[in-house]
């Protein structure tokens, strides 16, 4: 609580005469350690002195006088400390300096969280409006909900998952590390450093941006979400690296995209970027569909590939157009420098610049009309171009 009360209390002094004090006390701030818990008191205090009679009516002088001084209970950390949960409630900001190894910590301020030395915990669950993470936590869950601002300088190690909410922006300069993580903010969200993780989900709302180029997103599956911004930018591409037999990129973006694989392949669930640019290149293998059916892999205005060390929509075997890449957009450019070049679009498709430097397959396919504007260049690999409309060689 933030006021503790009034407490009025009488002493005899000398001569007889009688002193009252009455004391105001509220909490001033909260820090939790790894052996005991202080609270730090301010107080008022008001002094009144009496004659000797003892008639309160008859003062003799009075003034007030402040102070602060602090309290710690050590005895709440017992042998069991561990074992169970450490729930904290204030109205002021708490300082975390260290908690017992496995506690659940749960820790709820109406004004702010600090953390300025490592922690490991079994869960760390943080709620205020301001949260500083200053030092690196360790545990099976963390859960970060901030109300107006997160500032997070310290990695996150979670060995189940780990949770991060707050309205404004962020920048994300360390490690980030669990089975499952889920980032949402309301401003942009910016990454100085490595995501890992089974399944990533990262949404941020006016956009998430490449902030150093050592960063990067390791993920089977990873979803990324805009609500009005980018995914990377022109100069800087958000670098993910998919791994394993599941791995698939989902997206939903309000802005253009511009996305690198760095290593292995770029396996795509449901890319979506309406009336945007989608601009996705591999360092080290092809782009290709993660699931079977009809539905577009590739949703936008306008659509870049360049798949370097592999194809695009790549056929080990069997019929070529059964894997392609589905499209659905109005402009299309691509390059794959290992591998056939697949792609079927639904709609119109005009083609801008479109290479395949080895001697593979080139299949550009489009449920009606498909103009070809540029050139289109192949060394020695069969070429198809197909169209249920009109088909337009105007390069």
């Amino acid at each position: 609580s933030s006021y503790l009360g009034v407490w009025d209390r009488t002493w005899p002094v000398s001569n007889g005469t009688k002193r009252l004090v009455t004391s105001n006390f509220s909490i001033t701030g909260v820090s939790v350690s790894a052996s005991e818990i202080s609270v730090a008191y301010g107080y008022t205090e008001q002094v009144k002195y009496y004659e000797s009679d003892g008639d309160f009516n008859k003062q003799d002088s009075a003034f007030n006088r402040t102070g602060s001084y602090s309290y710690s209970w050590s005895s709440l950390f017992g042998s069991d400390y561990a074992s169970k949960p450490l729930v904290l409630q204030t109205a002021r900001g708490v300082t975390v300096t260290g908690v017992a190894a496995g506690v659940d910590l749960q820790l709820v301020s109406a004004t702010s969280i600090a953390v300025s030395q490592a922690l490991n915990a079994e869960t760390v669950t943080l709620r205020a409006p301001t949260i500083n993470v200053a030092a690196a936590i360790t545990a099976e869950t963390i859960d970060l909900a901030a109300s107006s601002a997160l500032s997070l300088s310290a990695s996150l190690s979670g060995s189940q998952a780990i949770a991060i909410r707050t309205p404004a922006a962020l920048t994300l300069a360390q490690s980030i590390a669990a089975p499952d993580v889920n980032v949402q903010v309301g401003g942009k969200l910016t990454l100085n450093s490595t995501i890992t993780g089974a399944n990533v989900w990262l949404d941020g709302q006016t956009g998430v941006a490449q902030g150093l180029d050592a960063a990067r997103v390791n993920a089977t599956a990873l979803t990324l979400v805009t609500g009005n911004g980018m995914v990377g930018d022109s100069t800087r591409a958000l670098a993910i690296d998919l791994a394993g037999a599941d791995a698939s990129l989902d997206l939903r973006a309000v802005g253009d995209v511009y996305l690198r694989e760095v290593a292995g392949d770029l396996r795509l669930g449901a890319v979506l970027a309406a009336g945007k640019t989608v601009t996705l290149a591999t360092a080290s293998g092809a782009i290709v569909g993660s699931q079977s059916g009809d539905s577009a892999q590739v949703r936008a205005a306008s659509v870049v590939l360049n798949a370097v060390g592999g194809g695009i929509g790549v056929s080990a075997s069997g019929s070529a157009a059964a894997a392609a890449l589905r499209t659905k957009t109005a402009s299309l450019q691509a390059t794959a420098s290992a591998g056939d070049l697949l792609i079927a679009n639904q709609g119109s498709l005009t083609l801008g610049a479109v290479t395949q430097t080895g001697s593979s397959a080139v299949l550009l396919q489009s449920s009606r009309d498909l103009t070809l504007s540029a050139d289109l260049l192949s060394q020695g690999g069969p070429v198809s171009l197909l169209a249920r409309g009109n088909l337009s060689l105007g390069a």
